[in-house]
């Protein structure tokens, strides 16, 4: 009856919940699933099968124990009176137990079988599940390890960069910012990172213009590319901040969030000021300087220059660029500056060399300076020359030349001047005063009337001694004044001028007017010895070769420049030809011009002839001039 029930692929619970009640109407069975047989350990009866009751005249009880691996199940059977009444006359007792019972018996061997095999591919099931949940739990960590890994590695070069990351929510204008944002802003977590926040961190004159370039910037949809300052709430330090940013939009194409970066660029911005700030210094150096500037290879080669006006150049830029030396000057100009840059390559400087150059202005003089820069490789070595014209100068010197050798000039003929009045206003009288001596000494010899003559003579002498000697007092004094006059210390330009014009009245009888409206004004020593100079050759040039009347003297010590005129009614001259003719005519005007040159003052001179002459000097009065 239970063969081939149990041969069917059951568990242990679906074989007894289908056990029929009908089937097991003369056997009692019940199942128990452990050693012990307990209400809790109960497999069958359950369900709707109801638990025979045991009748104490069963011809049979038996009790079996199906053990496999570590698990052990309790089967009961009992046999009850109705089976006995039914089986007696067929079989034997025995029998038909035994043959339940390994009914039983199989049935349970197949179910166990069967759940051993469901508990190994459910191990087998829960083990690979295990080993997959262990995978993907460690591809979970790795994963993690690696975004911390990376999370940690995008901190530390933001940390090393200075470059912290933000997200802006357009619509809120609430951002999130990255810590290294945080730090480099001098905020905290406390801080309302907002728009309006933001503006307020700008320092004084950024405010506005960074509130109205951010609304820009999402109003056009354009990336946010900008440096500005910053003050750190935090300590208060003023930063230099780079910002740059993109849009992200929705599916609509409206922006809805600006990501970006913040880079302190403080010491770049500061370093890049002050190279700029150099820089403008270097070309406000290089613009005040009258100079040329070229930048020179070692062979000549011209690779660059400056100069502050174009006709500083000899030959247009194009000519000069790129070529050498010995490709744009005349050859000996060429050889000066090869030689000064061997020079220069050998010592590191060469100075004072000189060239004369063609410019459209006229021929030049340049004074060539060169020094080798820091080689910016082994092959190259570059050298910067400075190019100075020095034509001015130049002129000058030689102009500074031929006055010292005409004052030269000058003074050697005041020598002779004072040597000859000297000995031509003095001798005879020194002369005369000997012969006179000597006749003093002669009367000595004499005695009576004679003497008494004598003595007369003597007394003749000494009064002609005296007289002599008066005379040549005077004359010294008049040569004195001449040289010097000593009421120009201590009176002023205007009394020496009235006592120098006054002995020159008597000297040649020409009549002298002087006109000077404050003549209490005091000038400079200098400046007024050489108006007195100025003077005094100019009457002396009347005297000699004018043949004039009269002379006007005017002098305006008030106005600025200082003026004074002498002009006189004489026959005139024509001043071309007296230059022409100057070595054989006298220093008188040329005198006058080197005195006013050297004081910087400016000279004129008219004379037509038949109506006289006049000359005219200019001084600016600024105190003592040397």
């Amino acid at each position: 009856m239970f063969i081939g029930w149990v041969d069917s692929p059951l568990r242990m619970d679906t074989i007894v919940l289908n056990l029929p009640p009908e089937k097991l109407q003369y056997i009692n069975l019940e199942i128990f699933d452990s050693e012990t047989r307990t209400e809790a350990s109960r497999m069958y009866p359950v369900g709707s099968v109801p638990n025979k009751e045991r009748n104490s005249s069963a011809r049979f009880q038996a009790v079996r124990q199906l053990e496999h691996g570590q698990h052990t199940w309790t089967l009961v059977i009992d046999s009850l009176p109705e089976y006995a009444s039914r089986w007696r006359s067929g079989k034997p007792t025995w029998v038909a137990a035994s043959g339940i019972l390994l009914s039983l018996l199989i049935s349970v061997l197949v179910v166990w079988k069967f759940q051993h095999k469901k508990r190994l591919i459910r191990t087998e099931f829960m083990e690979r599940v295990a080993v997959e949940n262990a995978v993907r739990i460690e591809e979970l960590n790795q994963a993690k390890r690696k975004l911390l890994e990376s999370e940690r590695d995008v901190n530390d070069a933001q940390r090393i960069a200075r470059i912290g990351s933000y997200i802006t929510d357009l619509k809120t204008g609430v951002c999130r910012t990255s810590p290294i944002l945080d730090n480099i802003f001098g905020i905290d977590e406390m801080f309302d990172k907002t728009i309006g926040a933001w503006g307020k961190l700008m320092a004084p004159g950024y405010e506005q213009e960074m509130l109205d370039y951010y609304h820009d910037v999402v109003q056009k949809r354009i990336p946010f590319n900008k440096d500005y300052q910053i003050i750190r709430p935090e300590d208060g330090k003023l930063l230099w901040v780079s910002g740059l940013g993109e849009m992200e939009f929705d599916d609509d194409g409206n922006p809805v969030f600006l990501r970006g970066t913040i880079q302190d660029i403080t010491e770049r911005k500061l370093s890049e000021i002050a190279l700029q700030e150099s820089q403008e210094r270097l070309q406000a150096t290089l613009n005040a300087i009258p100079d040329v500037l070229f930048e020179l290879g070692l062979d000549g080669r011209i690779y660059d220059y400056h100069a502050s006006e174009p006709e500083q150049l000899a030959m247009p830029p194009e000519e000069l660029l790129g070529k050498r030396v010995a490709d744009s000057y005349p050859a000996d100009v060429a050889a000066t500056i090869m030689a000064a840059l061997q020079e220069a390559n050998q010592t590191g400087h060469s100075f004072g060399q000189q060239i004369m150059l063609a410019m459209p202005q006229g021929e030049r003089c340049f004074e060539i300076s060169i020094a080798r820069k820091a080689a910016l490789s082994i092959d190259e070595t570059r050298f910067i020359a400075l190019s100075r014209d020095i034509t001015e100068r130049k002129v000058a010197e030689e102009r500074m030349n031929e006055l010292s050798y005409r004052l030269v000039l000058v003074q050697e003929n005041a020598r002779k001047r004072l040597s000859g009045e000297l000995h031509d206003r003095t001798s005879p009288n020194l002369a005369a005063i000997g012969i006179n001596l000597n006749m003093i000494t002669s009367t000595f010899h004499y005695t009576g009337t004679e003497y008494r003559e004598s003595s007369s003579i003597l007394v003749n002498c000494i009064e002609d001694i005296q007289a002599l000697i008066e005379d040549t007092t005077v004359s010294i004094r008049e040569i004195c004044s001449d040289l010097r006059p000593p009421v120009l210390d201590y009176g002023g330009l205007v009394p020496a001028l009235e006592n120098y014009v006054a002995q020159f009245h008597q000297r040649t009888n020409l009549l002298v007017e002087i006109a000077c409206p404050n003549s209490s004004i005091r000038l400079p020593s200098a400046l007024e010895s050489a108006l007195f100079r100025i003077v005094q050759e100019a009457l002396t040039n009347c005297a000699k070769h004018s043949h004039a009347m009269s002379v006007k003297i005017a002098l305006d010590l008030e106005s600025q420049p200082i003026v004074l005129s002498v002009c006189d009614d004489g026959i005139g001259f024509d001043p071309k030809a007296q230059e022409e003719v100057f070595p054989r005519s006298g220093l008188g005007i040329l005198t006058m011009k080197e005195m006013v040159e050297f004081l910087e003052g400016e000279f004129d001179l008219v004379s037509i002839l038949g109506e006289g002459t006049r000359v005219t000097v200019k001084f600016l009065s600024s105190g003592e001039t040397a």
